[in-house]
C-alpha cells in the first residue's frame, strides 16, 4: 500500500519543534538574569498567604542582555505594592521544610514576575534576601545547602549587586568556583563560604570568554550565541534528514 508522502513531512516538523525547544532552552538561573519575565523586583513582604504574597517594591533590576535576540521581552515598570500569585517556596530551599523555606511577612525578596491581566504571578523564582539594598545584599540559602546552591547564590548576588550589568557566568563544578569573565567571584573551598570573594585571576587562569573554557577545569557557560548555534545546527540536521527520507521514497 502506498504511503502518503505527508507522513514524511509530519515527522521532521515534530522533530524540528522539539529540537528547537530543547536547543533554545535555558535553565532557570539564565532566564532570571536575561529578562525572560515581565519584571524582576526587590522588595519587602507585607502580607503572606498559602499561594501568594504582597510585596512593597523597592527596586527593579533590568538585565543588560536579553534571552531572545529577535524578540526580547519588554520590561514593564513596577512601583508601589503588588500581589504575586503561584508562590510555593523560596528558590534554593528545594528540600528544606522549615518555615524559612516559605516567604513570611517582613522578609526581603527578589521576585521574577509575569503579568497576566491585572495580576502578577511567579515566573522564575522568589529568592530570600538579607536586605533591600541591591548594592550590598546577599542571597539567603539553607545552612546545609549544597555547593551548587551556593554557587548559584553567588552568581545571583553578583548579578543583582551590579544592577543587572554582570549576567554571564562560568561555573566550575569540580572546584566549586564561579567566574564572571576572568574574575573569581566565589570559591567554595574557602572557610567562610557565605561570602563571595572578588579576585582578579587573569594572571592565574586563562579563560576563553568565547568558549567558556578554562585550562585544567571544567567550565559551564551558557549564552545567547551558544543557544543560537545549537538551534541552527539542529534545524540544519533535521533538514538534511528530511531530504534524505524524501529522496529514498
Amino acid at each position: 500500500m502506498k504511503k502518503n508522502k505527508g507522513y514524511y513531512f509530519i515527522i521532521p516538523i515534530i522533530i524540528v519543534f522539539f529540537s528547537y525547544t530543547i536547543g533554545y532552552a535555558a535553565d532557570q538561573l539564565y532566564r532570571l538574569m536575561h529578562n525572560d519575565h515581565d519584571a524582576l523586583v526587590i522588595g519587602e513582604v507585607t502580607e503572606s498567604s498559602e499561594n501568594e504574597i504582597t510585596v512593597d517594591v523597592e527596586k527593579q533590576i533590568v538585565s543588560s542582555k536579553d534571552i531572545s535576540l529577535v524578540s526580547p521581552n519588554k520590561q514593564i515598570t513596577i512601583k508601589g505594592t503588588i500581589t504575586v500569585g503561584r508562590v510555593t517556596e523560596y528558590a534554593l530551599f528545594y528540600e528544606d521544610k522549615s518555615t524559612e523555606s516559605r516567604p513570611q511577612k517582613g522578609d526581603y525578596v527578589l521576585v521574577s514576575i509575569n503579568k497576566t491581566g491585572n495580576n502578577f504571578i511567579n515566573a522564575w523564582g522568589i529568592y530570600k534576601l538579607d536586605s533591600k539594598d541591591y548594592k550590598t545584599l546577599n542571597i539567603i540559602y539553607p545552612k546545609d545547602a549544597s555547593i551548587y546552591i551556593k554557587m548559584d547564590a553567588a552568581a545571583i548576588k553578583y548579578f543583582v549587586n551590579s544592577n543587572g550589568t554582570k549576567n554571564e557566568f562560568s561555573f566550575d563544578g569540580n572546584q566549586g568556583k564561579v567566574y564572571s569573565g576572568k574574575k573569581l567571584i566565589y570559591d567554595g573551598s574557602l572557610e567562610n563560604e557565605n561570602s563571595s570573594v572578588y579576585e582578579d585571576i587573569s594572571a592565574l587562569v586563562h579563560i576563553d570568554e568565547n568558549s567558556g573554557e578554562s585550562k585544567g577545569n571544567t567550565i559551564l557557560n551558557f549564552n545567547n550565541s551558544t543557544l543560537f548555534l545549537v538551534t541552527t545546527g539542529t534545524i540544519l540536521a533535521v533538514g538534511v534528514i528530511s531530504a534524505y527520507m524524501i529522496k529514498r521514497k
